[in-house]
C-alpha cells in the first residue's frame, strides 16, 4: 500500500501581493500603531532592504526609519496596558473573579487589547529597546 500524496502548495501561495503591506514588519506594526503613514514607509524601506540586503543606503534607510517608528510605538504598550487593566477590573467587578485566557480570549474588547501589547513589546524587543515593567 502507498502512502497519501504529499500536500504541495504552490509558489503563489507564499505571496503578499493581496496584502497592503508587503513584510512582516509592516503587518505587525499596523496592528499596533493602526494604518499611518510610518508604517508604510517602513514597510516599503524593509522590502527594499530585503530585495537588495548589501545596499549600504537601504540598511541606513531602514534603520532611521525604524528609530522613528520605534519612539512612536514605545508609547502603545503603556496605554494598551492601562486599556487592559480597566478591562480586568470592570471584569473582576462583573464576575468576582480574575479573568482566565478563555475570558480575554472570548471578549472583544481585551483580545484586541492583549494582541496589540504581545505585537508592540515583540516588535520592541526586535528593534533593541529594553522593556521596563513598571
Amino acid at each position: 500500500m502507498t502512502p497519501p500524496a504529499t500536500p504541495s502548495f504552490s509558489p503563489k501561495d507564499k505571496s503578499r501581493d493581496g496584502l497592503k503591506y508587503k513584510t512582516k514588519l509592516g503587518t505587525a506594526l499596523a496592528v499596533v500603531l493602526g494604518d499611518v503613514p510610518i508604517v508604510e514607509q517602513v514597510d516599503k524601506r524593509k522590502a527594499a532592504l530585503k530585495a537588495e540586503p548589501h545596499n549600504k543606503f537601504f540598511k541606513k534607510e531602514y534603520d532611521s526609519s525604524v528609530a522613528q517608528v520605534s519612539g512612536q510605538q514605545s508609547k502603545h504598550p503603556h496605554k494598551d496596558r492601562k486599556a487592559f487593566e480597566v478591562w480586568e477590573r470592570s471584569f473582576v467587578g462583573e464576575k468576582g473573579r480574575l479573568p482566565s485566557a478563555v475570558d480575554v480570549e472570548h471578549s472583544d474588547v481585551a483580545s484586541v487589547q492583549e494582541r496589540k501589547i504581545r505585537y508592540a513589546e515583540h516588535l520592541l524587543r526586535s528593534f533593541g529597546v529594553n522593556l521596563q515593567m513598571t
